[in-house]
C-alpha cells in the first residue's frame, strides 16, 4: 500500500546524495502503563541505484535498496554477521541489547 521500494528508487533518479539511515526503536510497557523507550544508533548508509528484489536475508524491501556505510552491496546480501560487524565498526548502540542489559530502572 505504499510506494515500496521500487518506487523509492524511482523518487530519486536524479537524486545525486543519496544518504540515508535506519533507526530501530523498542518500546516496553510495564504493568501500570508506563512506558521505557530504546533507539539504536544510526545506521547509516546509502540508498542503491536499482532495485535488487533478491536477497537471502529478510530484512524487509528496503534492506533491497540500503547499503550500510561500509559496504559495497545491499543489507539484504550482506550475511548477519557481515551486518554486524559494521555496525560495531562504527560503533553502533543497539536498541535491543540496551533493553536486554536495562535494569528495570528509568529509561528514556
Amino acid at each position: 500500500e505504499t510506494i515500496g521500494a521500487a518506487g523509492i528508487i524511482k523518487l530519486m533518479e536524479e537524486v545525486e546524495d543519496r544518504s540515508a539511515y535506519f533507526i530501530s526503536n523498542l518500546v516496553y510497557c510495564d504493568a501500570e502503563g508506563v512506558q521505557y523507550c530504546f533507539s539504536d544508533s544510526h545506521y547509516d548508509g546509502t540508498v542503491a541505484m536499482a532495485y535488487d528484489p533478491q536477497g537471502a536475508y529478510s530484512w524487509g524491501e528496503l534492506g533491497k535498496i540500503f547499503i550500510p556505510a561500509g559496504a559495497d552491496r545491499v543489507a539484504t546480501e550482506l550475511s548477519p554477521d557481515e551486518r554486524v560487524a559494521l555496525q560495531r565498526a562504527d560503533g553502533f548502540v543497539d536498541a535491543y541489547e540496551e533493553f536486554v542489559k536495562w535494569d528495570g530502572e528509568s529509561h528514556v
